[in-house]
């Protein structure tokens, strides 16, 4: 069996044998070929059928656990538990590569910012005393291609550092 050739596969150069497989897989949900509630095949036939190592495969399938696609039960087997959702954006961040390759892809644009006194909510949450003066920064991460939205982030920065946060 000659091993697939990965290098562009996702449309993007770079992209990790793990993400491939992954997407493969999220595919084969998507179009029906595993429906919800059934079994997906074991690792060793996922290895053989892209050719890649077992380390690849329990990657790939780690990445569909966090999406909540499928879920992993001793002596069960792996069951699909949802289908993939549209422009469904995942990113598992498992090494500096998909750091660098998660920047290059998104931008982080920032929707507003405000100092703002930490209220008992806040200081809980930051572990500060009450009324301590915070610059609040809510941003938006967007896929660069599309403006598409894919998440929104809330960053508190200590007020004597805010100079460094602009």
């Amino acid at each position: 069996m000659t091993k697939p050739k990965f290098t562009d596969v996702a449309g993007r150069p770079g992209t990790t044998l793990h993400a491939i497989v992954a997407q493969a897989v999220s595919g084969d949900i998507e179009s029906g070929r595993y429906p919800i509630g059934s079994a997906i095949p074991t690792e060793a036939e996922l290895c053989r059928r892209y050719a890649v190592s077992r380390n690849t495969v329990r990657q790939a399938l780690n990445t569909l656990k966090q999406q909540g696609l499928i879920s992993s039960h001793p002596g069960v087997g792996t069951t699909v538990r949802a289908k993939p959702q549209a422009n469904r954006f995942a990113s598992n961040l498992s090494e500096i590569s998909d750091l660098l390759q998660f920047v290059e892809i998104t931008r982080m644009v920032i929707a507003s910012q405000e100092e703002i006194e930490a209220n008992e909510d806040v200081a809980s949450l930051l572990e500060c005393e009450v009324g301590q003066s915070w610059q609040q920064i809510q941003c938006i991460r967007q896929l660069r291609a599309s403006d598409e939205p894919l998440g929104f982030v809330t960053v508190y920065v200590r007020a004597e550092f805010a100079s460094h946060s602009r």
